[in-house]
């Protein structure tokens, strides 16, 4: 067992750093302070030779590479413990069979004491203390003071073992953020979900947790601005739409926004089935080519897509993304879709896609629209749309064939699909944007 001498602390959620005796000390060259990095971080865990020659040198492993990881070790017994004699085990540093080990004492380590901290703050929420469970919390995160081994020259087969660990502090914060706000005390939280939402800027929840602390601590304006700044980088790097917790603490925002005074903004819900952070990964040429045409669209030219491709290509996916994408910029978004096998009613995508366009129209504009009313205006995100309503040529209720269209139109944007069938005639329905 590691000694309970505190003498000598050790930091690596954050920057790696040494104390002993309150001196603080250099771990060394980087591939020794990696060493002792990645055995913190793993505390408590044997870590087989094998696998830490794997960490420290990847693809170009020297033929001496276990005997340069044992004088790392070394090294750090005597930096740890200098007193030490040749060939002693040491209290921290431990080899066990073919592994190594860091055993910490109390207080020594970090890492260890957040995960106690965080225990027992669960521990609170079942038995049902939530402030105290919330001083468990705050104590935990604030301990952090960076991405877990900060500056340590680690390659990507490392990069799990500490991105781990920050995902543990990201779980803490978001817990934290849940209780304050339940009992009115967000600002207590606020300085770790901001190091939260530095470190993971695309960690959803994190994002989602400071947008909704800052609404409950009076700052409505910096919620609304932090939520904008999520979005765009999403769109941006990911080429996705906010999430249904970043959805819902936008949502909330602009609840409060009225009663305080703030100037509304029309909510941020994507549409059912928009993609986020979780999916459409290596369609970017193929995204930029639709987001091409609905800028042409919008810009008033026109626009068409059409994507084909064999089932199970991802198809529905990609356009799922265009139309998160087209929502973002303002246009309404609706979808029409094919049933499976015979039977299908004519026109039935255009029937779901016009039905969708009616539900735009509000409540009193949509009785008189469906009484036959030639023209009813209403308005979605500062745009005027026109919706009439006309019978198809021939009569309702002969059996011949005839012959249906539907156009739809925004800016100078027209999509239009015509139709022969035979049996009773559906009306033809017309829907432009000015």
């Amino acid at each position: 067992m590691a000694s309970s001498d505190a003498s000598v602390r050790l930091q690596v959620l954050g920057p790696l750093r040494i104390w002993r005796d309150g001196a603080e000390l250099d771990a060394g060259p980087p591939q020794q302070a990696y060493l002792l990095a990645v055995l913190l971080a793993r505390a408590g865990e044997p870590v087989s030779i094998g696998e830490l020659v794997d960490l420290i040198w990847a693809e170009n492993v020297p033929a001496s590479a276990v005997n340069i990881l044992q004088k790392y070790a070394g090294a750090l017994r005597r930096l740890l413990e200098p007193a030490l004699a040749a060939r002693e085990p040491g209290s921290y540093l431990r080899r066990r069979g073919s592994a190594y080990l860091f055993e910490a004492a109390p207080g020594t380590l970090d890492i260890v004491r957040f995960r106690e901290l965080v225990d027992a703050a669960e521990g609170r929420v079942a038995e049902r203390q939530p402030a105290a469970a919330l001083d468990g919390y705050l104590e935990a995160v604030g301990l952090w003071q960076g991405s877990a081994g900060d500056g340590v020259a680690y390659g990507s087969t490392g990069m799990a073992i500490f991105a781990g660990l920050d995902d543990e502090f990201h779980q803490a914060c978001v817990a934290a953020a849940e209780l304050a706000t339940r009992l009115g005390r967000p600002q207590r939280v606020l300085p770790s979900l901001h190091m939260a939402a530095r470190m993971a800027p695309l960690h959803e929840r994190v994002q989602a947790s400071l947008i909704a602390a800052l609404a409950a601590a009076g700052q409505p304006a910096e919620a609304l601005w932090v939520f904008r700044t999520v979005r765009a980088r999403l769109a941006e790097e990911l080429a996705v739409a906010p999430g249904p917790a970043l959805v819902a603490a936008h949502l909330r925002v602009l609840e409060r926004a009225p009663a305080e005074g703030m100037p509304s903004e029309p909510p941020a819900v994507p549409p059912t089935g928009a993609p986020t952070a979780d999916c459409l990964v290596g369609r970017a040429e193929e995204l930029a080519v639709a987001r091409h045409a609905v800028e042409s669209a919008l810009a008033g030219s026109t626009g068409l897509v059409l994507v084909e491709g064999e089932p199970g290509v991802g198809k529905t996916r990609l356009l799922e993304a265009a139309g998160a994408a087209a929502n973002r910029q303002g246009a309404l978004v609706v979808w029409g879709r094919c049933l499976e096998g015979d039977g299908t009613p004519s026109m039935w995508p255009w029937s779901q896609v016009l039905g969708a366009l009616l539900d735009d129209v509000p409540a009193a504009a949509r009785g008189e629209w469906q009484a036959g009313n030639s023209v009813v205006s209403s308005r979605r995100a500062g745009t005027r749309r026109r919706c009439c309503r006309t019978a198809a040529s021939g009569s309702a209720s002969s059996s011949r064939p005839w012959r249906s269209s539907v156009r739809c139109r925004r800016g100078d944007l027209w999509c239009s699909s015509s139709t022969t069938s035979s049996g009773p005639m559906p009306p033809r329905w017309i829907c432009s944007a000015t």
